[in-house]
């Protein structure tokens, strides 16, 4: 016979989830604390107070660059704060005992050791959020704004770092031939390195071959870490920063942005190949799509929103592209079988969010508001025509996205001519 303890009130989520946050906030000012406490330590605090200050100014500019990279499909924002605490925090702190450690038994500069120890650090968090939020990890553009993020954190601490050191030893000129080096020249350079594990990582979880599951994180990291060998290993070598920055640093820069524009053309195509089928499931009018599926198109619609509602009117059209994007992520991930689990679930609560939004679009206006294309005709009365299973890969058939809710008509669309009602 067992005799239960006493009733404990289950703590609710919010209460759950601001613990979690004070919890993960104060490891990473732990981490970011001691880094302070080391500098401070090696040349007093005047310096700290020049370096921090100038150490700050290009973060918001690198920030602001991932955030405009992924504005199909935004990551929280509390993925983005977590990002770039593990950089600036826990990633610093690691890497500098990895740096002393390894390079003290190895009898290696920290310069050298330095790419394999930072990296390594610095890809363990984009591994934490793979493993612990992989439904929210979906793609190599993932991989690149968290990897990009976690990096730029990590170049914040450390710019701290360098401008302080620089100051302390050559004053003022020391420190802003410091800024100007790795604030303005380079400071992208920890981000791209970052970005090249997390191109890897989004590679291995969007691939069905179980090589490349392996082989793609490990050959991202590796890449990151050469390229940063490079550029450490030049100043050790006797090249020339000059030289390294023009001949190899500024043409890998200029690849990867190629590789990001890429990366987000495929993006919009995951858009193409999937809203048809909600288009003709009657849940988005075939003239919106346009509207979901290019970026002028969205900006328009938001545009059009923002005119016609107000802030409440564009609030809901972003919510709109956004659980349209979703959808279409959604519907990708089980065709490659991945999240069948509680498909339908997911798909019906974003159905019930777009649905929700169209209703406070729907009387803004009395004519299609994009001018994209022509709204489509329909005999009268008659609902599309219905939607089969949809067949992809592996066998994998997913359901037709039904109307488990009402869809509701769209400015100047009556239900009956774009959209199936129940």
């Amino acid at each position: 016979m067992s005799v239960s303890g006493p009733y404990r009130p289950a703590r609710s989520a919010n209460a759950q989830r601001v613990l979690k946050w004070v919890a993960i906030t104060a490891v990473f000012l732990i981490g970011f604390l001691y880094v302070m406490a080391v500098i401070v330590g090696g040349v007093g605090v005047a310096p700290l107070f020049i370096g921090l200050p100038l150490a700050i100014l290009p973060v918001p500019v690198v920030i602001a660059t991932f955030m405009w990279l992924d504005r199909l499909e935004p990551e929280p924002i509390g993925f983005l704060v977590f990002a770039f605490g593990w950089g600036a925090g826990v990633a610093t702190f690691l890497a500098i005992f990895l740096n002393q450690g390894v390079g003290a038994l190895l009898g290696v500069p920290g310069t050298l050791v330095a790419p394999f120890a930072e990296e390594a650090v610095k890809g363990l968090g984009l591994l934490v959020f793979v493993l612990l939020r992989r439904r929210e990890f979906d793609g190599v553009v993932d991989g690149i704004v968290l990897g990009g993020i976690i990096g730029a954190g990590f170049a914040f601490t450390e710019n701290i770092l360098y401008i302080s050191t620089q100051f302390a030893e050559l004053g003022v000129g020391g420190a802003v031939g410091q800024f100007l080096l790795r604030g303005v020249f380079r400071p992208f350079a920890h981000p791209l390195y970052t970005s090249l594990t997390g191109i890897g990582l989004g590679v291995a979880v969007t691939t069905r071959n179980p090589a490349l599951k392996v082989l793609a994180p490990v050959g991202g990291w590796s890449a990151g870490v050469l390229l940063h060998l490079i550029w450490n290993g030049s100043g050790y070598l006797g090249i020339s920063i000059l030289v390294t920055y023009v001949l190899v640093m500024v043409p890998v820069f200029v690849g990867w942005v190629a590789l990001i524009r890429w990366s987000r053309r495929m993006e919009l195509k995951v858009l193409e190949r999937h809203l048809p089928a909600y288009a003709a499931a009657g849940w988005i009018a075939n003239w919106e799509l346009p509207a979901l599926c290019t970026f002028p198109g969205r900006k328009r619609a938001r545009d059009w929103a923002k005119r016609t509602l107000g802030d409440r009117g564009k609030r809901a059209m972003i919510d709109l592209q956004l659980a349209a994007t979703e959808l279409a992520f959604l519907r990708e991930k089980a065709s490659r079988g991945q999240d069948l689990h509680d498909f339908s679930q997911r798909e019906q609560q974003l159905l019930g969010l777009l649905s929700a939004r169209k209703q406070i679009l729907q009387p803004a206006a009395a004519q299609q508001p994009f001018g994209t294309a022509p709204i489509p005709t329909q005999p009268s009365g008659g609902p599309p025509p219905p939607v089969g299973p949809l067949s992809h890969p592996d066998g994998v058939s997913l359901p037709p996205p039904g109307p488990s809710y009402p869809p509701s008509g769209y400015p100047g669309v009556p239900p009956q001519d774009s959209y199936r009602t129940p």
